[in-house]
């Protein structure tokens, strides 16, 4: 082969892979995937870029420019890493006392982060707040509130009765003496 020929391949073969390259570059997936689809099929999805929806819960992670922010679907909880700047203001953190802001994001999911110790993660390239968080009440149920006082009562008599087992012991030791 001549040299003008290797240089037409080897040119051919660049257009094909760069072809390629831009054919299997990641796109969003219009529907989001819940937690338990990542998490089972990790290995597939790695390095894609995925749709995830989920109520932030916990506490939110400063890390310089950064933040950690737990996601949860209600199943389970992936962590996200989120530029400062597209952190929802005032976004609401779910806990036992409230609903967090349920945010859906558009990142690069990774199995095995590289860059934070082979964690389980997506880094967000988008996030929208859909809804915002609220107070939850947990009233006490009269059935809940019974249980307790009974079980209060059951307590002080126990105590009660301990009390006087213990003080007739000690009285009945006093009154036996060695012959």
């Amino acid at each position: 082969m001549r040299h003008a020929e290797r240089l037409l391949l080897l040119l051919l073969f660049s257009i094909i892979l760069c072809v390629a390259g831009f054919s299997l570059e990641s796109k969003p997936v219009d529907v989001p995937i819940g937690a338990n689809a990542l998490i089972e099929n990790a290995k597939a999805l790695d390095g894609t870029v995925i749709r995830f929806r989920g109520e932030a819960i916990g506490d939110v992670f400063p890390r310089g420019e950064y933040s950690w922010v737990n996601l949860s679907d209600g199943t389970a909880a992936i962590g996200v890493w989120i530029a400062g700047n597209l952190v929802p203001e005032g976004m609401t953190l779910g806990s036992w006392k409230a609903k967090g802001t349920v945010v859906e994001i558009v990142g690069t999911f990774h199995r095995a982060c590289l860059e934070h110790g082979g964690d389980l993660d997506i880094h967000a390239g988008a996030v929208v707040a859909l809804s915002p968080g609220s107070g939850t009440e947990r009233p006490i149920g009269w059935g809940r509130a019974a249980l307790a006082g009974l079980l209060a009562l059951a307590a002080i008599l126990a105590g009660i009765r301990y009390s006087r087992l213990k003080t007739s012991v000690a009285e009945g030791k006093k009154g036996v003496t060695a012959t």
